[in-house]
């Protein structure tokens, strides 16, 4: 299909710009990252392979850190090479993915009970990324946990395509400022909070500053970006060069999560990169910067 394609696309520019790169800086030699990209290029477009997306998004949080974190942290490093907005996409959609359901997706009463059916199981809720007209025909079904269109898909969390929700797991703690619950809304509070409940807290849609302390937060905690050992060690000039570098890619972040978040398509998104509409004039290899001054 020409999602698919879109991003196939997306994928091949983040290896080849980032992955590759990195992989490199780090001793692996091209050929072998190569071959091992190639294998699981192939096992994508299987139309066999078999292996379930929601199953691979368990202990999401942490593989953000184990997947993209040791690129992030090679090409932070590098003095020729920077961040393209192909791996801060990639960040944000794993935000995106950790962000509950909430009053933002409507005020649908079947969703609701849905959402506090899964609290009582230590389970969030999150809305599925459709078109909107494909989810209104369904948005008035009643939830049915029996449905044969829900499908469990690893201890006990469920995924209902044709009403557009999924269940997820995220015990990520990350230190924040976050609101409390009176009325005084400028009234914050700064803790250690669940990833996904400062997220939730943070009354989305909202611009993109308002996101990235939270985003900040989880790209430098041991269980979430696993960044943090890159403002420690080195000269003063290279801790503050790093810092700089790591505001920049935070600042790329939040504007993406922002514009997923208040409803945007992520093919939307992808499809701005490659055809390198607006900011994007490098398509997918276009430097964060240009994201972090919007």
């Amino acid at each position: 299909s020409s999602s698919s394609d879109v991003i196939l696309n997306y994928l091949d520019s983040l290896y080849q710009t980032q992955i590759l790169p990195a992989a490199v800086n780090d001793g692996i030699s091209a050929k072998e990252t190569d071959a091992t990209w190639d294998d699981w290029r192939q096992r994508l477009q299987h139309p066999h392979f078999g292996l379930s997306t929601f199953f691979i998004t368990q202990n999401g949080a942490a593989k953000c850190g184990i997947r993209l974190g040791p690129t992030i942290k090679s090409l932070v490093v590098a003095t020729d090479q920077s961040l393209s907005v192909s791996v801060a996409f990639a960040v944000a959609a794993i935000l995106r993915f950790l962000t509950p359901a909430s009053s933002a997706n409507g005020s649908d009463a079947n969703l609701r009970q849905l959402i506090d059916d899964a609290k009582l199981r230590d389970v969030y809720v999150g809305w599925l990324d459709v078109d909107c007209n494909d989810h209104e025909t369904n948005v008035n079904q009643p939830p049915d946990n029996s449905s044969a269109d829900t499908v469990t898909y690893a201890d006990g969390l469920r995924y209902n395509l044709s009403e557009g929700w999924y269940e997820f797991k995220c015990d990520c703690p990350i230190t924040c400022k976050t609101p409390t619950n009176d009325s005084n809304d400028s009234k914050r509070v700064e803790g250690e909070i669940a990833l996904p409940e400062a997220l939730s807290k943070l009354n989305a849609p909202g611009q993109p500053c308002a996101y990235k302390e939270v985003v900040r937060s989880y790209l430098i905690h041991s269980q979430g970006g696993n960044l943090q050992t890159l403002l420690k060690g080195g000269c003063e000039e290279e801790e503050l060069s790093r810092a700089r570098k790591l505001d920049t890619f935070v600042g790329a972040v939040s504007t993406l999560y922002a514009r997923m978040v208040s409803g945007d398509s992520i093919i939307l998104l992808l499809q701005e990169m490659m055809k390198k509409q607006q900011i994007y004039t490098n398509g997918f290899s276009t430097s964060c910067t240009c994201l972090d001054s919007i």
